[in-house]
C-alpha cells in the first residue's frame, strides 16, 4: 500500500505512530511549567497592584517620607499575605480532601479527579485574596509607624478599597498587554 494513500484513509489516525510515555510525560511536565509561571506572574503582579493601592489611599494627602515607610509596609504585608494565602490554600485542599472521604460533592469530585489542580487553583485564589488583605493591613502598620492617624486622611480608611482596585487593575493590565500568546517552539 502506497503512503500516500494511507493519509487519505479514514484510518489514518489509527495507523498514526503513538507517543511513548515518556513524550507523554515530557509534555504534561511543560504544561504544568508553563502554567505555574503564569499562576506565579499573575501573583507577583497583584503583589504590585494591591501595594500601591493600599499606599495611594493610605497616604493621598502626605509627604513623601512616610509615604516610603507605608510603601514598605504594605509590600511586606501584601508579600506575607501571598505566602499565607498559600498556607490557608493547603489547609482547604486538605479539609475538601478529609471531606471527600466522607461525602460526595461537586468540590470533592473535582478534588478526586486532579488533586494537583485543585491544590494550585486553590492555592493560586487564596494567595491573590492574600495580597490584598496583607497590603492593606501593611499600609495601615506602615502609617502607625510613621505616627499619621489614617483615621483624619480623607482616604485613610479606603486602603482595603485600595489595594483591591490596585490589584484588579495590576491584573487587568497584566492580562491584557503582558500575557500575549507565545510562539510554540
Amino acid at each position: 500500500m502506497n503512503p500516500d494513500e494511507l493519509e487519505s484513509s479514514p484510518f489514518a489516525s489509527f495507523a498514526a505512530p503513538k507517543r511513548s510515555a515518556v513524550e507523554e510525560f515530557q509534555e504534561r511536565h511543560r504544561r504544568s511549567v508553563a502554567t505555574r509561571r503564569k499562576m506565579i506572574a499573575c501573583v507577583l503582579a497583584a503583589i504590585v497592584g494591591t501595594t500601591v493601592g493600599a499606599t495611594a489611599c493610605a497616604g493621598f494627602n502626605l509627604d513623601f517620607e512616610p509615604l516610603l515607610t507605608i510603601l514598605v509596609a504594605a509590600h511586606i504585608g501584601s508579600v506575607g499575605g501571598a505566602v499565607l494565602g498559600l498556607i490557608v490554600g493547603s489547609i482547604c485542599f486538605a479539609a475538601l480532601s478529609v471531606a471527600g472521604m466522607r461525602t460526595r460533592s461537586i468540590g470533592n469530585e473535582f478534588v478526586r479527579r486532579d488533586p494537583m489542580g485543585a491544590l494550585r487553583g486553590l492555592m493560586f485564589a487564596w494567595s491573590l485574596m492574600g495580597t490584598a488583605l496583607g497590603s492593606s493591613a501593611g499600609a495601615r502598620v506602615g502609617a502607625s509607624w510613621a505616627n499619621i492617624n489614617l483615621a483624619a486622611e480623607p482616604l485613610g480608611r479606603w486602603t482595603m478599597f485600595g489595594a483591591v482596585a490596585g490589584g484588579f487593575l495590576a491584573l487587568a493590565v497584566w492580562f491584557l498587554t503582558v500575557r500575549q500568546p507565545q510562539p510554540e517552539s
